[in-house]
């Protein structure tokens, strides 16, 4: 796996990067490797054009005379060496992958460039990146790949439409396959999964199923000796076992159902309106005149800036609603119903609810606390409905007896400390009680409910790894009786705290950065 220090930084979530410049070190060996080639190339060509042309003056002026010796097929095979030489050190240079744009082949991801690589054909290889659907399987040591599972995503790189933040000039471009989670419940998601498959291929079945129930206190002693869990800077999260690991294979599944890794540098050309690759035409003409390798030299090393444009995807293991987070319904009568796939909802959300227990419990909890809520409904509605209505009649009465309406209109309105003044006083007192006595029944009930809801949660908090949140809502209305409870993991607090990227590495391997 590529070092964490060498692609951690600058990496932000907006927009593209500019990768460091290469070490002194990598530079002397890039050019040594450039002289190397490059002379072998042209001493392979003079040795060709020697054998071919029965020692032409030129070769016999320039080749010793121990080479001109040499019979005319060992001339010719070290000749074919030299350029193999050049050739093989050629293909795998940047100006050759800019070059062949010229001759239209196939480049990159699938799509062909039309002739001179105008900037309307990047676009097109770029909008087909963007369109690319993430792939995620888990490496195992010694294994298949086991697929992860990615129900939902959406596509946030940022370069592709080359807005004013996006660097312009001749670039050495690369294209790392950035694939981030949901949010914090997809990391955990994927982290036990990687956990699960590790104990899988080391202990079989069973380890699997007790990583599941040990996830995540006890997961380290799970595994014996050796376990352990890596955390740099808390940026990388792996469990490694008897010195191997679970690595992470990214990849992207084009339109056409093909699936391709992380695409090889560009030298491009950016402008105001887009990027196509760089002088292909003069690349080629430099390639064949076997000058190839000092024109890759000049670029990469003086003039091209190295930039980082990553493919960046955000995925999503459950389809429309976020992991870690469990639905249920209640019906009037108390009976209670997952909203969803039961098995499949018991496969995403293992990474925090790892056993057939923790299931029971958490149902058995819901169970008891639906009726309770529906009760405590019933009353908060009726104790509103009796409050509504007695303050309603209070305040008819009150109006009535104020304008004489009860009695006769010749009648003259009580005195105070009359006998009709204290029975009036008495049946506002009793009817502005009454009111109050409804008022509070409903608050208490409103009080009571909040109440079970937050013991609800606390005792799952304390059973469950990653604690447990429990909500509630009504689906019909104010006084409805519809009861919809949601169960979520508590998440913990993330401000200030790098967000998990699982970043393509050597080999395809993803990385864990910030």
């Amino acid at each position: 796996q590529v070092p964490l220090a060498s692609v951690a930084d600058g990496l932000r979530a907006s927009g593209p990067m500019t990768a460091e410049a290469s070490p002194p070190g990598v530079c002397s060996h890039l050019f040594a490797r450039t002289v190397l080639a490059t002379l072998s190339g042209w001493l392979g060509a003079l040795l060709l054009l020697s054998a071919l042309h029965a020692r032409a003056p030129l070769a016999a002026g320039v080749l010793p005379d121990v080479v001109l010796a040499l019979p005319t097929p060992a001339v010719f095979a070290l000749g074919l060496l030299g350029l193999s030489l050049y050739i093989h050190e050629l293909r795998s240079r940047h100006a050759w992958r800019a070059a062949r744009t010229w001759l239209a082949p196939p480049l990159g991801l699938g799509l062909s460039l039309g002739a001179g690589g105008g900037f309307e054909d990047f676009e097109a290889l770029a909008e087909l990146w963007r369109e690319a659907a993430p792939v995620m399987e888990l490496d195992v040591p010694g294994g298949e790949l086991v697929p992860y599972p990615i129900a939902e995503w959406r596509d946030e790189t940022a370069w592709a439409d080359f807005g004013m933040n996006v660097r312009r000039g001749v670039l050495l471009a690369s294209f790392p396959l950035e694939f981030l989670p949901g949010d914090a419940a997809e990391a955990s998601a994927v982290d036990f999964a990687q956990t699960q498959a590790q104990a899988r291929s080391e202990f079989g079945v069973a380890g699997a199923v007790g990583a599941e129930r040990a996830w995540p206190e006890e997961r380290e002693a799970l595994c014996g000796v050796g376990a352990a869990m890596v955390n740099q800077c808390g940026l990388k999260r792996t469990l490694v076992a008897g010195g191997r690991d679970v690595g992470l294979r990214l990849r992207l599944r084009l339109i056409n159902g093909s699936e391709v890794e992380e695409p090889q540098p560009m030298l491009l050309e950016c402008g105001a309106v887009g990027a196509k690759p760089l002088c292909p035409g003069f690349l080629l003409l430099s390639c064949v005149c076997l000058l190839g390798l000092v024109a890759d030299f000049i670029l990469v090393s003086c003039l091209a800036a190295p930039t980082e444009w990553p493919i960046r995807k955000r995925f999503f293991t459950v389809p429309g609603q976020r992991l870690g987070t469990l639905t249920f319904s209640c019906s009037p009568s108390g009976a209670l119903h997952l909203e969803g796939v039961r098995d499949e909802l018991m496969a995403r959300n293992r990474f925090w609810i790892g056993s057939d227990a923790h299931w029971q419990l958490l149902e058995a909890e819901l169970g008891h606390l639906g009726p309770w809520l529906l009760g405590l409904r019933h009353v908060r509605a009726a104790s509103l409905c009796w409050a509504a209505s007695t303050t309603l009649a209070l305040l008819v009465w009150a109006v009535l007896s104020a304008t004489g309406a009860l009695g006769a209109v010749d009648t003259p309105l009580p005195v105070v400390g009359s006998i009709e003044g204290a029975r009036q006083a008495r049946v506002f007192l009793t009817g502005a009680l009454a009111s109050a006595l409804g008022w509070a029944g409903a608050g208490l009930a409103h009080a009571l409910a909040q109440l079970q809801l937050r013991r609800c949660s606390g005792r799952l908090a304390d059973a469950l790894p990653g604690g447990a949140a429990v909500t509630a809502c009504w689906k019909s209305g104010c006084l409805g009786s519809d009861l919809s409870l949601e169960v979520e993991q508590l998440q913990p607090l993330t401000l200030g705290q790098p967000m998990t990227v699982l970043r393509s590495g050597h080999a395809g391997k993803a990385t864990f950065c910030s």
